[in-house]
């Protein structure tokens, strides 16, 4: 596991630690990012508490460590190891769709369909409702920020179990960090 030090609410050093596990169970291979913090290192702003920390650690792994790999066969995973229990979250990996439009990045952008006289005056005049999309193959790490959020319907709470299977994984144990604090 690799360590990863962001601020905090008051702008302080935190830390957390990471590693990219492969899950090749499926017909496409993809990546798990998983992110650990314990209770044991000292008092810190967990990533659940912090937006900006949280959205900071992703968008530095997804530059430096997973730059161009398609984001939709990724994972982001955020756990905490406390003294009593582990708690766990999969967070969806969302696009700044200005950033990334800003950045240059490849997209298109069409005028929806209208109907009726205001519709299309406004279209004349390029106000109309437009829809933008994009091929998710330029939706790459390292091409623009990415956000999350913990209101996002998409999220997934992670049981005991799934949270252990991925620190296990990750070469993570808990027994080492407890023997090495005694």
């Amino acid at each position: 596991m690799k360590q990863i030090v962001y601020a905090g609410n008051d702008r302080q050093p935190c830390v957390a630690e990471y590693a990219i596990i492969m899950d090749d169970s499926g017909f496409i291979q993809k990546a798990h990012i998983v992110v650990v913090q314990s209770s044991r290192k000292g008092v810190w702003t967990s990533l659940y508490n912090t937006d900006e920390g949280r959205n900071d650690v992703l968008n530095r792994i997804l530059a430096h460590e997973l730059s161009g790999v398609r984001v939709e066969f990724l994972s982001f995973n955020i756990i905490l190891d406390l003294s009593d229990r582990m708690l766990g979250m999969r967070l969806p990996i969302r696009l700044n769709w200005s950033d990334y439009i800003a950045k240059g990045n490849p997209y298109q952008e069409i005028f929806l369909p209208v109907s009726g006289l205001k519709q299309t005056i406004l279209k004349v005049f390029g106000r109309s409702k437009k829809e933008t999309s994009v091929w998710s193959v330029h939706v790459v790490g390292g091409c623009a920020d990415f956000f999350t959020d913990l209101m996002d319907p998409d999220r997934q709470d992670l049981d005991t179990a799934e949270a252990s299977r991925l620190l296990q994984q990750a070469g993570y144990s808990r027994s080492t960090r407890l023997m090495h604090k005694r």
